[in-house]
């Protein structure tokens, strides 16, 4: 008798999670993430900006850093660097 008290409250329990994890996954209010066309856009954007690369003892990065980290993008990637004075 005890095997089948405990085969009945497993078999609840496991139907009580299942239903709370379906619910939980239809949720239409669940907001969004970025696509991965909008991160690689903030990043080269970032990049244009002179914001990263930067060191952990340099957050936020200062002007200096900056206008180092603008000088580099400058002389590796010159059409971005164009772009950026346009």
């Amino acid at each position: 008798m005890n095997t089948l008290r405990f085969l009945a409250a497993a078999a609840a329990v496991a139907a009580a999670a299942l239903t709370a994890t379906a619910a939980l996954a239809s949720t239409p209010d669940a907001p969004q993430g970025k696509t991965r066309a909008q991160v690689r856009a903030e990043l080269i954007q970032a990049y244009r900006d002179g914001v990263i690369p930067t060191s952990d003892g340099d957050y936020p990065p200062s002007q200096a850093t900056i206008d180092a980290n603008r000088a580099r993008l400058a002389a590796t990637h010159p059409a971005w660097a164009r772009e950026q004075q346009q």
